[in-house]
């Protein structure tokens, strides 16, 4: 279940730029979307600023493009310029799955540091069951499954500069959310779950992201 507010009150009083991690995939882009639509519904004098990382795979940009294009225009919103960052090899373990970590984390906190954003949102969700898991195709590393259990995150949601408030929530809660929006059919079909080395512009439909996919939306695209 995610909170009813995605903006608590010390946000609202104290932040005037906040930064949102936006990898292109159904998650960060219904973030956004939910965020966007809480600043104009409450009338809220605070900058948003789509943030992407182009991780160990190059399309994250490109689909975060695409989605922040169709809300902006969707919402009748503009955003501040899409932050697009790229890890050089030196940055990255490849020993590690998802060994941009420490890249990622010293840039977020560069941006609060150099007072570009006050505030991030990323868009971390909660794993499906297990049952539903040992039906799926692939497995994810346990250092992954573990950022996404909000046991062992001890249900932090919210940090003083920082929220992940999809944390209580699994894919299949979202896509529920996309339905109510009517995302489903224009929002839901420009991201992309996918994190195959092979199928670079549609959804391979066997890795364990695409699994999750499916068992959520029933559908890929």
């Amino acid at each position: 279940m995610i909170p009813n507010k995605l903006i608590p009150e010390y946000v609202r009083e104290k932040v005037k730029t906040f930064g949102v991690w936006c990898s292109g995939g159904a998650d960060s882009s219904l973030l956004l979307y939910l965020l966007t639509k809480e600043v104009i519904n409450d009338n809220l004098n605070i900058n948003i600023i789509p943030m992407t990382m182009r991780r160990m795979r190059p399309q994250n940009p490109y689909y975060a493009a695409q989605a922040i294009e169709f809300l902006e225009e969707y919402l009748d919103f503009k955003y501040k310029d899409h932050l697009v960052f790229y890890p050089s090899y030196d940055t990255i373990d490849p020993n590690e799955a998802y060994g941009d970590q420490h890249f990622f984390r010293q840039e977020q906190y560069k941006l609060l540091d150099e007072g570009i954003i006050d505030f991030y949102y990323s868009a971390i969700s909660q794993s499906p069951p297990l049952e539903a898991q040992k039906k799926f195709k692939d497995v994810l590393p346990d250092k992954i499954l573990k950022d996404r259990d909000p046991n062992n995150q001890d249900k932090k949601i919210w940090f003083d500069r920082a929220a992940q408030p999809l944390l209580n929530a699994d894919k299949k809660e979202l896509a529920s959310i996309y339905e109510k929006e009517n995302l489903t059919n224009n929002l839901f079909p420009l991201t992309r779950s996918c994190e195959s080395d092979v199928y670079m512009n549609e959804h391979c439909g066997k890795c364990w992201w695409c699994q999750e996919r499916l068992w959520a939306f029933g559908r890929l695209v």
